[in-house]
């Protein structure tokens, strides 16, 4: 019995040992940097313990400096902000009741013109004032009514006379007659 190799499956079982071989060889490189990376992180925490770093003064002063500007401006803010809401709130409170005050005096003075300028109304005149106009208005629509009224019958007249010429002529054909009518 012979057997035949397929050129294939050789392929195959290469490309497998190849990437067995790939796979292995990462799986190393892997191991290797992350002892690398524990042993500089180690090295850098005992530099840092052991390293003493020198900040110079100048460097103090100014980040003292700057922290301290901007807190005071900070406070400088948050105290302007509270005083110009309690003047608002007390210019507010202030002109409400400025308000509230006028508007009752001016309630007063009203009312009191009024009753003033009632008191002084002629009952009769005033009466008499509304009959004409209630008059004039009536009057007015009535004679818009008997316009509307006239031009229907001036229609309808000349509706009639029309007819009446028709039949007159008509007639006027049969026996020669004519009516008239004025």
């Amino acid at each position: 019995m012979k057997y035949y190799v397929n050129c294939d499956f050789l392929v195959a079982i290469g490309s497998a040992a190849v990437g067995l071989v790939g796979l292995g060889y990462g799986i190393g490189i892997h191991c290797k940097m992350k002892k690398l990376c524990e042993k500089l992180d180690m090295t850098i925490e005992d530099i840092s313990k052991n390293t003493e770093v020198d900040i110079p003064k100048e460097v103090i002063n100014r980040a003292v400096e700057e922290a301290a500007r901007r807190s005071a401006a900070t406070a400088v803010r948050d105290t302007t902000s509270a005083i110009v809401k309690e003047m608002n709130s007390d210019i507010h409170n202030k002109v409400s009741a400025a308000v509230d005050n006028e508007r009752k005096n001016i309630a007063d003075k009203v009312t009191s013109k009024i009753s003033e300028r009632v008191s002084k109304i002629d009952e009769s005149s005033l009466r008499n004032e509304v009959v004409e106009k209630a008059k004039k208005q009536i009057a007015d629509k009535f004679n818009d009514k008997l316009d509307d009224v006239l031009e229907d019958f001036n229609a309808n007249l000349r509706n009639v006379s029309r007819i009446y010429s028709s039949i007159a002529g008509s007639m006027a054909g049969n026996k020669e007659m004519a009516f008239k009518i004025g």
